[in-house]
Order: C-alpha cells, then structure tokens, then sequence
C-alpha cells in the first residue's frame, strides 16, 4: 500500500490507541474477505485502516459537519440530531479525500457507507462494512456467527451484521437510519427462510393475536 506509513503517522496523531487498533484490525480483516471472495485486497485494505478517519475528538462537532455536509451521504439535521453516531463516516470520506489524498472513489465509497449501508452496496463496501463488524477485536453476542458466515458468503454474513445492528439500536431505544431497513429489508427478500423450531411455532399458533390474523386473511 502506498503511503501506508503517512496514513499511520495521521491515525496515530488523531485516534486514541484504541480506535487505532480497532482500524488495524479492520484493515487486516477486509484484506482477508477481499481475497476470500474475489475483490481487490488492496482497496479493501486501504479502505478499512481509513475507514474511521474522522472519528477523532480533535474534530469540533461544527467541523464533522461540515466534513459530512461535502460527503455521498448527505444526512438531514434531523438525522445528525437523532444519530450524531454516524456523522464519522461520511465525514470520513471527505477527510480522506482532502486531508489524506484518496482519489479512489470505490474506496471513498466504501467509507462512507460503512456505518449506514446504502441500497446499492457494492461488493467492496460490504466488505469494509462487515470487517468493521468482525475484526479479532470486536466482542459482542452473535459476533461468532456473523464470522462463520462471513467464511462461506458474503451476503449472508452482512445480512447478519445488519440484523445485530438493529437489534442493537432497539435494544437501546435508538433510531435505526431508513436505509439500514431498506438494505436489510433488501438482503432478506433474497435470503433463505430461517425455519422456526416446531414448539415455537405451536406457540405462535396458539397466539391470539396471530388468530385474529389468520380469520383477517380469510
């Protein structure tokens, strides 16, 4: 990679020690995927150390969005006040564009959508979002399946990383940003049915509600 060592000199300056190994490992991860499932290693890699560039505290929040406001993804005000989470990476595209030099736009792009997928993820942007999920550092329930999945099929292992997402975000009464539903809802029109053990399935039978439903649908 070239320039790696003035992209570490700037991660280093602008990340705390642990965002910077967390960009290591997502780096390292996105390469592995890349050459798993037949995308270019190399924007991939680049991709992922950069892919948290602009998550730094040396960066006012009036700068992030500014940053954000010259990025793909343009987040309402509404957006940034529900989620100022996901400021980063759009954020991050620009900062990697006018700070950083990057004039690969796969690359760009697969910043910028890492935290909130689009509804025409490429390849190379699913990569560097799931990498992001499952490098060695990450630990968190379910992440063992999202890394079993992601040894087999790629869209099945992101389909997987966005169903923790928002379970995560309901889990703390959070907003989950329309496009992640447009992308899971997406991935899940073309994914197999997961088939419900028989004594789950009793009980939904013998639900009410699920009664009612069946008596509407007639």
């Amino acid at each position: 990679m070239e320039n790696r060592e003035a992209y570490i000199k700037y991660l280093t300056q602008y990340l705390d020690e642990k965002r910077f190994r967390h960009s290591l490992g997502v780096e390292q991860t996105a390469r592995e995927l890349a050459e798993r499932f037949g995308e270019d290693a190399g924007q991939a890699a680049l991709a992922g150390l950069l892919h948290d560039c602009a998550k730094s505290r040396k960066y006012t929040p009036e700068q992030m969005r500014a940053f954000a406001a010259r990025s793909r993804f343009q987040l309402s005000q509404e957006d940034i006040r529900l989620s100022p989470h996901l400021l980063h990476a759009p954020a991050g595209e620009t900062v990697a564009r006018e700070t950083l030099g990057i004039a690969d736009d796969a690359v760009l792009g697969a910043i910028c959508w890492h935290t909130v997928p689009s509804d025409h993820m490429s390849k190379l942007e699913k990569i560097v979002s799931l990498a992001d999920m499952i490098e060695p550092n990450r630990e968190f329930p379910g992440v063992k399946a999202i890394r079993q999945a992601a040894q087999r099929d790629l869209d099945e292992a992101f389909l997987l990383s966005m169903k923790r997402t928002i379970l995560h975000l309901l889990e703390h009464n959070m907003v989950v940003h329309p496009y992640t539903l447009t992308a899971y809802n997406q991935g899940a029109v073309n994914a197999p049915r997961v088939p419900q053990p028989a004594a789950k399935r009793r009980k939904i039978a013998g639900n009410p509600r699920h009664k009612a439903h069946q008596k509407k649908e007639r």
